[in-house]
C-alpha cells in the first residue's frame, strides 16, 4: 500500500472516530444537563420558596452550565499543574501530587507514556480506566476530574487520597482485628459491587489499589491494570502439573511467613511487574471469566488482613500461580491463627469455584447475608468513624507514600510539547488513533459564580 493511501486511511479513521466521539459526547452532555435541571426543579418544588428565590437558584444553575460549557472547550496542558511530589511509579509512568495553578486545588496526576502503552498493547486498558472513572460517581471510588493528552503522554487528574494504601497499613500493622477487617471489607465490597453494576470488571483488586482518603475511608483506584502480572513474563509453564516447590517457606511459622511476605512486598514497591497473589484461577487459565474474579481477590485480601500474608504466597511467582490453580490443596489456615468461624466461612465462600463464590449471584446482597457482616449498617458506611484516620500536617503531606527518586535529569516535571490533544486531523498519525476522545472534564458542583449556592440548596433540603 502506498504511503499516501495509508496516510489517507489513517486520517479518515481518526476523523470518523472524532465525529463519533463528538456526537456521543454532545448527547451525553444534553442528557446530563437535563438531569441536573430536573433535579433542581424537584428540589425547589419540595421547598417553601418564593418565586423570586426560585428564580435565583435557576439563574445560578444557568450561570454554572454556561461557565462549564466554556471551560470544557479550553485546552488542558500539563503546565496548568504544579508538581509537588512523585507518590507512585509503574511500568508506564508515574503518579504525582499536583496543584492546579488557577484554583490552588490539589490532585493526583497519573502521567502515562503513549509509546509504552502501545508497545505493550495496553492502550485499551488505559482507555477502559478513563471510561469507568467517567461513569463511576461513587463515594468509594477514586474520582476523576480531568483527562487529557499531548503528543507523548496521557494524563488522568484524580482526587488526591493522602492516607496511602491498604498495603502500607498492613505493612505497619501485620494483621488487623476482625472489627477493622469487617469495616474495610464492607467498604471494599460496596465499591466493587458499584463497579459491577456499571458493567465493568476491575481485575486487579489488591491492597495497593485500595487507598485511604483524609478521613480514613477506603476508595478503589487503578482501573488500568498498569502493573498487572503477565504469566508469559515468567518464561515458565504455570499449568505444569509438577509439585509446587515450598522452598524456604515450607517450615516457617505464621509470624515468620508474615515477615517474609512484608520483605517481599517492600521489594515490589519499586518494581514494574505486578504480583499474581490476588489473581483468580480462571483469570490465570485464560478460559473466560466474569466479575466473580474480583470477589476471589477480596477473599485473598481478607485472608491477608487477618492472617498476615496471602493464602497462596510462595517464593516465586510461578509457584504462587500453581498454588492458586490448585487452591483446594493449598488453601489452609494456620493452627495458631486467631480467626472466628464466621470470618473463615466468609473467606472460604470467596476462595472457591467461580460459580459458587459469594457475590457471584446477587453481588452485595450475598454479603449482607454473611454472618461475619451481621450488624453492619451498609447504607451509612461513610458516616461511620474509620479505624485508621491519617495524621496529616497539611494538604501536601505525603508521609503515607513511599519516596521515589527524581528523573535522570534531576527534575520532577518534564515539560511537554506545546501541541495538545486538539491538534488538527492532518497533524495526527496512526499512533493517535487508540487515544481519540480521551479528553474529559468533570462537572464540578462545588464551583459557584454568585452568592447563591446550589450545594446549600441540597443540604437544606436534606436537613428538612
Amino acid at each position: 500500500m502506498a504511503d499516501s493511501e495509508k496516510t489517507g486511511k489513517t486520517r479518515a479513521t481518526i476523523a470518523k472516530s472524532l465525529i463519533e466521539k463528538y456526537y456521543k459526547s454532545l448527547c451525553n452532555d444534553l442528557s446530563e444537563r437535563s438531569k441536573r435541571k430536573n433535579e433542581i426543579e424537584s428540589k425547589l418544588a419540595a421547598m417553601k420558596l418564593s418565586e423570586g428565590e426560585k428564580k435565583k437558584y435557576r439563574q445560578e444553575l444557568l450561570n454554572r452550565e454556561l461557565r462549564f460549557m466554556r471551560d470544557a472547550h479550553r485546552r488542558m496542558t500539563e503546565d496548568q499543574f504544579e508538581t509537588v511530589e512523585v507518590v507512585g511509579r509503574g511500568a508506564f509512568g508515574e503518579v504525582r501530587l499536583v496543584r492546579k495553578r488557577e484554583t490552588k486545588e490539589y490532585f493526583a496526576m497519573k502521567k502515562l507514556r503513549k509509546s509504552e502503552m502501545l508497545r505493550k498493547e495496553q492502550a485499551s486498558h488505559v482507555k477502559a480506566e478513563r471510561d469507568i472513572l467517567v461513569e463511576a460517581d461513587h463515594s468509594f471510588i477514586c474520582k476523576l476530574y480531568y483527562s487529557f493528552q499531548d503528543e507523548k503522554y496521557l494524563y488522568l487528574v484524580m482526587e488526591y487520597l493522602p492516607g496511602g494504601d491498604l498495603m502500607s497499613l498492613l505493612m505497619r500493622r501485620d494483621i488487623l482485628t476482625e472489627e477493622e477487617t469487617r469495616f474495610y471489607a464492607a467498604e471494599m465490597i460496596v465499591a466493587i459491587d458499584s463497579i459491577h453494576r456499571l458493567g465493568y470488571i476491575h481485575r486487579d483488586i489488591k491492597p495497593d489499589n485500595l487507598l485511604f482518603d483524609a478521613r480514613g475511608h477506603l476508595k478503589v483506584s487503578d482501573f488500568g491494570l498498569c502493573k498487572a502480572f503477565r504469566v508469559e513474563e515468567s518464561g515458565k509453564d504455570i499449568l505444569d502439573t509438577g509439585e509446587v516447590v515450598q522452598g524456604s517457606l515450607g517450615n516457617m511459622s505464621t509470624s515468620e511467613k508474615t515477615a517474609a511476605w512484608k520483605q517481599a512486598a517492600r521489594a515490589k514497591v519499586f518494581s514494574t511487574v505486578g504480583t499474581p497473589d490476588y489473581i483468580a484461577p480462571e483469570v490465570l487459565l485464560r478460559r473466560g471469566y466474569g466479575e466473580e474474579c474480583d470477589w476471589w481477590s477480596v477473599g485473598v485480601i481478607l485472608y491477608e488482613m487477618l492472617i498476615g500474608y496471602p493464602p497462596f504466597y510462595a517464593d516465586d511467582a510461578v509457584s504462587t500461580c500453581r498454588k492458586i490453580l490448585n487452591w483446594r490443596e493449598h488453601l489452609q489456615f494456620p493452627s495458631d491463627a486467631k480467626i472466628s468461624k464466621e470470618a473463615r466461612m466468609l473467606i472460604e465462600s470467596l476462595l472457591t469455584d467461580a460459580k459458587d463464590r459469594c457475590g457471584a449471584k446477587n453481588g452485595l446482597e450475598d454479603f449482607k447475608k454473611q454472618p461475619f457482616f451481621q450488624g453492619v449498617d451498609w447504607n451509612n458506611l461513610q458516616k461511620l468513624p474509620a479505624p485508621f484516620v491519617p495524621d496529616l500536617s497539611s494538604p501536601t503531606d505525603v508521609k503515607y507514600f513511599d519516596k521515589f527518586e527524581l528523573a535522570e535529569d534531576g527534575t520532577i516535571r518534564e515539560r511537554p510539547p506545546n501541541l495538545s490533544a486538539l491538534r488538527k486531523v492532518d497533524e495526527l498519525n496512526e499512533q493517535d488513533v487508540p487515544f481519540v476522545g480521551y479528553t474529559y472534564k468533570r462537572y464540578d458542583v462545588n464551583t459557584i459564580s454568585s452568592g447563591v449556592s446550589l450545594r446549600s440548596l441540597f443540604q437544606s433540603s436534606e436537613q428538612d
